[in-house]
């Protein structure tokens, strides 16, 4: 589908009904065939459900968007400072000791997001009981706690993202759902046009319905 391509459809529809709702004409002619003013306006309601649901998708898209940003500035924020921790923690901690492994400090730092939150959230549950150590390195205990706050904020920020995917996907199904019944709307009218002027191939042109040769 080109870039544009829902855009293109809802403009073809606005077109052809609007057309018809200025042209008497075409009103005189389409009321023969089941489509009179009120039937019309039936369909232009749906344009509007249409594109309303059209724009709510792209907000809700635009929101997940920004929250996906908000997780990854959140993310780098505070794994900055959990690597640095992690760093000197590995100088003042004995090895292989109950505070060692409480505090999750074998092997890498996890690439994958619910990894790296395992392992930061048990490091910060834990540091308290190696406070005093980290502060005669000049890592202080409310240094550990803004930290520990900012995991939280990734922990956080990545719920809302599943929130608002959530939201955008349902909203996708609601545009979805009024984009078919316009579909199938237009599809009739045109069809029932066709037949009507199929001797005034002007009138079809005026709603923008491609004549055929």
């Amino acid at each position: 589908m080109k870039k544009f391509g829902i855009y293109d459809e809802l403009e073809r529809s606005r077109i052809i009904i609007y057309g018809a709702l200025v042209n008497p004409i075409i009103l005189k002619e389409m009321a023969k065939m089941g489509f009179d003013r009120k039937e019309i306006m039936f369909g232009k309601g749906l344009l509007t459900k249409m594109t309303d649901k059209q724009y709510l998708r792209v907000s809700e898209q635009n929101t997940q968007k920004e929250t996906t940003q908000q997780l990854n500035n959140a993310y780098d924020a505070a794994n900055e400072s959990y690597v640095m921790h992690v760093k000197y923690a590995r100088l003042v901690v004995p090895k292989n000791s109950k505070a060692w492994n409480d505090l999750l400090l074998t092997g890498k730092r996890s690439k994958n997001l619910v990894g790296w939150m395992v392992q930061a959230k048990a490091f910060y549950r834990h540091v308290d009981t190696v406070a005093d150590l980290l502060a005669k390195r000049g890592i202080l205990a409310e240094e550990l706690a803004q930290t520990k706050a900012m995991v939280e904020a990734v922990s956080d920020t990545r719920i809302q993202q599943f929130v608002c995917f959530g939201n955008k996907q349902a909203a996708t199904v609601r545009r979805d759902e009024d984009r078919l019944a316009l579909q199938q709307w237009i599809r009739k009218f045109v069809k029932a046009a066709r037949y009507a002027f199929d001797d005034d191939k002007q009138q079809l042109e005026s709603l923008g319905i491609t004549v055929r040769s």
